[in-house]
Parts: C-alpha cells; sequence; structure tokens
C-alpha cells in the first residue's frame, strides 16, 4: 500500500470511530506549514472527495508575528487545492517571548484566534493536526510535570465549535513520508523556542525508549486508556 492510501486509510478509520464529521460540516484545518498541518490539509481534501458523509474544508493560518515569517507558500498550495484559505496576522510573539511557559500561552492564544476565525467562516468544526506521537509526549508530559494520567482527546468540544484530531492514530512518520513522496510544501519553523521546550524531552525520551523496544507510543496511549476505562 502506498503511502497516500495508508494515510487516507488511517485517517478515515479514525474519523469514522469517533464520529468526527457531521454532514455538510465545514471544516478548518489549522495550517501552521508544518508537515503535520499540511499532510492534514491535503488528506481531508482527498477524502472529501469519497467519503460518505458530505463536508468542506477550509484552512486558516495564524501568524504568530515572527520575524521574516510568510504564508505565501500556503497560499499558492491551498489554491492549489481549490481549499478557502485565511491568515490572521498577530503579536502573539511579542506577548508570550517573556512568559514563563510561552508554549502554554501560545496554544491558548492559537487556539482562541483559530476558533473566532472558524466561527467567522462559518466552521462547525477545527481539525488539528495532532499524530499518534503528540498523543503520547502529551501524555507523558502530564505524567512527569503534572502528575495526571491524561492526554487529549480525537474530539472535544470547544464553546461552541468541535475540535477534532483526524490523525489521533497516526505515528508522524506517515506525514514525513506523504511530504516528501508528494513534495508538499512545508515551511520550516521560526519560533526561537523550537526544540528548546519540556515537548522536545519527552520527544528525546520516547525516541530513546522506542530504539529499544519499538511501539512505545502506542503503549502509552494504551495505558492511558485502560486506567480511564477503568
Amino acid at each position: 500500500m502506498d503511502i497516500l492510501r495508508l494515510v487516507l486509510s488511517k485517517t478515515r478509520s479514525c474519523v469514522q470511530n469517533e464520529e468526527m464529521i457531521k454532514p455538510h460540516d465545514k471544516i478548518a484545518v489549522g495550517l501552521s506549514g508544518g508537515k503535520d498541518s499540511v499532510s492534514l490539509l491535503y488528506t481531508l481534501k482527498k477524502l472529501s472527495g469519497f467519503y460518505p458523509i458530505p463536508f468542506e474544508v477550509c484552512a486558516v493560518s495564524v501568524d504568530n508575528g515572527f520575524a521574516n515569517g510568510s504564508f505565501a507558500k500556503m497560499e499558492d498550495f491551498c489554491n492549489e487545492l481549490g481549499v478557502e484559505y485565511k491568515t490572521v496576522k498577530t503579536d502573539i510573539f511579542s506577548i508570550i517571548k517573556n512568559a514563563d511557559d510561552p508554549c502554554a500561552v501560545c496554544a491558548k492564544m492559537r487556539r482562541r484566534i483559530l476558533c473566532d476565525t472558524a466561527t467567522e467562516l462559518g466552521c462547525q468544526s477545527i481539525a488539528l493536526a495532532h499524530t499518534e506521537d503528540d498523543a503520547a509526549q502529551t501524555a507523558l508530559m502530564n505524567i512527569l510535570f503534572c502528575g495526571l494520567a491524561e492526554t487529549f482527546l480525537p474530539v472535544t468540544e470547544y464553546e461552541n465549535i468541535r475540535i477534532i484530531r483526524p490523525f489521533f492514530t497516526l505515528p508522524e512518520r506517515y506525514t514525513e513520508q506523504l511530504t516528501k513522496t508528494l513534495s508538499l510544501p512545508v515551511c520550516k519553523s521560526l519560533c526561537p523556542f523550537d526544540k528548546k521546550t519540556h515537548r522536545q524531552t519527552v520527544k528525546e525520551m520516547i525516541e530513546r525508549s522506542d530504539r529499544i523496544n519499538r511501539g512505545t507510543n502506542h503503549r502509552i496511549l494504551h495505558a492511558i486508556q485502560n486506567k480511564n476505562n477503568e
């Protein structure tokens, strides 16, 4: 099975099992320009062509105000896909750069902007490109730093909009393969905190474990699910 068919198959299964899409939904994909969000937009657009429940896809990028930042490549990508696209310029970076936990503050602000923009565009859902790796990392971060055995859910209700994560069961390595195989446009992260966070530390811990015994991400999530089902 080629990589596109594999990603489509796993995404469709996740969407169906979690009942993520309702008839005639308009879904705003949070498009950061990274490999995961680019892959998600491409996959959902392809899925909309044959999924039994009709739905529409658009894309929203939040410009954090980093120096030399540009979403021109994403605008061209959306035009090629025939997807409605909106960029929201902000001064988030100037607000978070001196924060004690800039990543948490940034995520909260971006989510608020995404929700407001998606609502303005008439969307019922926001699709975020969190993968199985992200879910496992979040779970381990919560255990190590908060003492909580939990992670984000595939579907959550946030005020008046639904947040869905169609890549919840998809390993991150698949999005890397997809973008390389199809030569999808990817923007390099301009965030000065990139790879200098607790998440990066936990990611490296999981990668070391995985080299010894493959499947660490899956086992972490399985443990969380078992705990929640007790």
